[in-house]
């Protein structure tokens, strides 16, 4: 069985799915993309959390702690987390005094005893929750209207985080990061979703102030709750700014020629009807997984037409899909020069995004480092690297076929020979 993603060269992508198969709805499949941390520092893999300063401080920290031992890449964490209680057990009363900011001389003491690299610890400027109300008009039962009194909880969380070098006390990265978490008694009813769905423009928000996008709906729960929602929200936005994380992306393929208008006198029916087979067939290659084997059938396509655009495309894609970004460029390039498609447009700007995100990959992952990529020497006629690989196989094995007949040949006697062979003459007694 071939091994379809044996390399990913520059980037990881991971099919969703049973069995490795992307999410397929219509001509779209939908796959993860590992996406680098906006900040890095993968350099530092042993962490501990400190108290945050102010209101709010110590359930910051408890949440933040777990949260960054959950982060990980493909089941591997990303950080070491050393506990809180751990570190009380070796710092004392001494860490209690520890909020919101640590000097060299305690971060190298701390690094010193507890082993940690770097702390996490903040800020935190905002930790309250309110109470509102706003007024919805429903029908009832009986068709009459009314209006019904809808109780609003509004949950805002802010605050800033440090990530402190423990040897040093120096602050290699400081975001700010916020939440907030709205309940809604009417929810159900479409109450907050609805206005926030119609660009939050009802009378609702006239009760509660959008302060961020990173914001969630959710029903009315006890203000500790909400509160809590809020916090995780804005803890997840500082986690992602720190880890790689993967991203759902939608990926177009293309079933035909079809949408790109190629003039009626150049086709041949009986070629558009073998075109659109291949199509069909490299496409449910495409949705299981099978890049190889759907690169083979939008190949044939291009036997026949070598302009195709489609064709053309979706062959960048499966480049994409396995890795090869380079490659995929290329193709996606010539797809664009030959029709002015948006999703080729789109998948090109992805993969020339996803290049420049390769490094970063590289260096806090280890994954997608550059190896020896496949190269094709008839990369014009888009013969794919794998067939080319295939071929060269098939010729050794040729080649070594014909040398040992050739031995067998040479070590055979030739009828000549056997007519010059002197007769035996036997000597008298």
């Amino acid at each position: 069985m071939k091994k379809v993603f044996s390399l990913l060269l520059t980037l990881l992508f991971i099919m969703t799915g049973c069995a490795g198969i992307p999410i397929m709805s219509g001509n779209t499949i939908t796959v993860k993309k590992l996406v680098p941390a906006e900040i890095n520092v993968s350099k530092y893999k042993k962490i501990s959390v400190l108290d945050f300063d102010g209101r709010g401080g110590r359930q910051i920290a408890e949440w933040m702690e777990n949260e960054l031992q959950n982060a990980r890449v493909d089941d591997t964490p990303f950080f070491e987390v050393i506990s809180r209680s751990q570190m009380m057990k070796l710092l004392g009363e001494q860490m209690l005094s520890l909020k919101g900011f640590v000097d060299p001389g305690t971060a190298s003491k701390m690094g010193k005893i507890s082993g940690t690299q770097a702390v996490v610890t903040g800020t935190i400027s905002s930790f309250v929750v309110r109470d509102g109300r706003y007024y919805k008009t429903v029908t009832r039962d009986d068709g009459r209207q009314g209006r019904v009194t809808c109780q609003v909880r509004d949950a805002y969380v802010e605050f800033t985080a440090s990530f402190i070098d423990s040897t040093s006390g120096r602050v290699m990265a400081k975001t700010s990061a916020e939440g907030q978490y709205v309940g809604d008694s009417c929810q159900n009813m479409g109450g907050l979703a609805e206005a926030i769905a119609k660009s939050i423009t009802d009378a609702l928000f006239q009760s509660v102030e959008k302060k961020t996008d990173n914001i969630k709906v959710v029903p009315i729960d006890i203000p500790e709750k909400m509160l809590k929602g809020a916090s995780m929200l804005a803890i997840e936005k500082f986690v992602r700014k720190i880890t790689p994380y993967y991203e759902d992306v939608r990926i177009v393929l293309k079933k035909n020629d079809s949408d790109f208008n190629i003039k009626v006198w150049e086709k041949k029916p009986e070629s558009e009807k073998l075109k659109n087979r291949y199509y069909d067939v490299g496409y449910k290659y495409a949705v299981r997984g099978q890049w190889e084997d759907a690169i083979e059938q939008w190949e044939k396509v291009l036997d026949i037409n070598k302009l195709s655009p489609a064709a053309v495309y979706n062959i960048g894609i499966a480049f994409e899909m396995m890795g090869d970004l380079f490659l995929a460029e290329k193709q996606l390039k010539k797809a664009c020069d030959l029709k002015a498609d948006n999703d080729f447009f789109d998948a090109l700007a992805r993969v020339r995004k996803s290049l420049k995100e390769k490094k970063d990959i590289c260096q806090q992952t280890g994954k997608g480092c550059p190896k020896k990529r496949y190269t094709t020497k008839s990369y014009g006629s888009t013969k794919s690297a794998t067939k080319e690989k295939k071929i060269k196989t098939i010729k050794k094995e040729v080649k070594s076929q014909v040398q040992e007949g050739k031995t067998e040949k040479n070590n055979e006697v030739k009828p000549e020979e056997k007519q010059k062979e002197k007769p035996v003459t036997l000597s008298p007694m």
